[in-house]
């Protein structure tokens, strides 16, 4: 995907993407760009999919910024900060997930789950205050050391 250039819309020209073959399809409403029309008589087709139709895209509204964010992923002092945090985050969410019993939605709709996740959250904070000690001294909560 990195090979192909994409052209974001301007007031002039639709967006579009052209392919290393240099054959150009406009991105749809939807954000479908498809070169099918093109996969029979491209000599870099085997590069670009192994689908016999040809190569079809799809594209999200913030591409650009997730472009960015892979290009950016490539920077090694990045991928071994995330390495070392992702691990710990993880592990959270699957121990509030199987400890919590937070694998099923409890309610109809998107606001009471919402807020019944919210407070499973708000609970897996408050007992991991409490694993570290967390106490009142002289009217304030002090994690004791």
């Amino acid at each position: 995907i990195d090979d192909f250039i994409v052209n974001e819309a301007t007031a002039e020209t639709p967006a579009h993407v052209t392919c290393p073959a240099k054959h150009t399809v406009t991105i749809s409403a939807k954000g479908r760009a498809s070169f099918t029309k093109y996969s029979n008589t491209c000599p870099l087709k085997d590069l670009c999919t192994r689908s016999k139709r040809g190569r079809v895209m799809t594209f999200v509204p913030n591409h650009s910024y997730a472009r960015a964010q892979r290009a950016n992923f490539a920077n090694e002092e990045i991928k071994a900060s995330y390495k070392a945090t992702r691990p710990s985050v993880e592990r959270i969410h699957a121990q509030m997930k199987r400890k919590l019993n937070g694998s099923k939605l409890r309610y109809r709709g998107v606001d009471k789950n919402t807020m019944h996740y919210l407070l499973l959250g708000t609970l897996w904070n408050l007992k991991v205050l409490l694993r570290n000690n967390l106490t009142l001294q002289e009217g304030g909560w002090v994690l004791a050391n």
